[in-house]
């Protein structure tokens, strides 16, 4: 879905663009443009109008068996500053004051050993709130190529339950040979657990 104006077909730069420009546009797919008039095509993605305000543009939506060591390259250039990740009713989120750019990772500190001896990148966020009130002081990680538990590609965490598992994320096993999984408040779960940024 898109819009339009004055006879033309207007495309939105992301779901929050979608969301400011009209605010009573429902939850559902719209046409995203991420360099406005630039080269790149536009893309079809889900937006979430209702959560939090709205405007969050669903980055995955994976299951267990989701394999991928090139996450996001095709939202590559969409800018943002909080995420949200959404399991059935319930999710976790962030508050932000620092844009992003998929493609414009950071470096994630201390993790170069378990990356294998390169650097891993992605995006960091210091603390969370969960939806059912609780502030969450642990820092909650997206690895757009790896992830230091037992060599992992692609994932984000919270590491707050127990000495192995991540209490909030995604983990795929290096070149997904191994196992891949997710979890939800510290318990396996079969998803489809959803991400989304805005």
């Amino acid at each position: 879905m898109s819009d339009t104006e004055g006879g033309c077909l207007v495309h939105f730069i992301n779901c929050a663009d979608a969301h400011e420009k009209n605010p009573y546009l429902a939850s559902g797919i719209y046409v995203i443009d991420l360099d406005a008039s630039g080269p790149k095509m536009p893309v079809e993605v889900y937006c979430d109008m209702t959560t939090l305000d709205g405007g969050w543009t669903q980055v995955l939506s994976i299951v267990p068996s989701t394999c991928s060591t090139d996450i996001l390259t095709n939202l590559s250039g969409l800018v943002f500053t909080d995420f949200m990740a959404k399991y059935g009713a319930e999710y976790i989120y962030s508050y932000g004051v620092t844009d992003r750019i998929i493609g414009n990772s950071e470096t994630l500190q201390n993790y170069s050993t378990e990356c294998g001896g390169t650097v891993c990148t992605g995006f960091r966020w210091d603390v969370f709130q969960r939806s059912d009130g609780i502030a969450d002081s642990h820092p909650i990680e997206f690895f757009d190529d790896c992830h230091h538990e037992h060599h992992h590609f692609g994932g984000h965490f919270s590491h707050c339950s127990g000495p192995f598992g991540p209490g909030f994320g995604s983990s795929q096993s290096k070149y997904c040979k191994l196992s891949s999984g997710l979890f939800w408040n510290g318990q396996p779960i079969d998803g489809p657990l959803e991400l989304y940024f805005r």
